[in-house]
């Protein structure tokens, strides 16, 4: 999952954190008004095809 966050242009890849009891990921992004839930989501429906879900988006910190 690191990998597929890593490649998206909108994402900090020295920031990802993942927990997978949780099965969650956080992440910054670059510029908040370039997030792109669509384009996240189709980076890893491919092979996280239970559904992708934003808890929180983006924020100032």
């Amino acid at each position: 999952m690191s990998r597929l966050l890593a490649a998206l242009p909108c994402v900090e890849p020295d920031t990802i954190k993942t927990d997978a009891n949780k099965l969650q990921v956080k992440f910054a992004v670059k510029d908040r008004a370039a997030f792109n839930l669509d384009e996240v989501k189709r980076a890893l429906t491919g092979r996280y095809s239970g559904g992708v879900q934003v808890l929180v988006g983006p924020t100032e910190r």
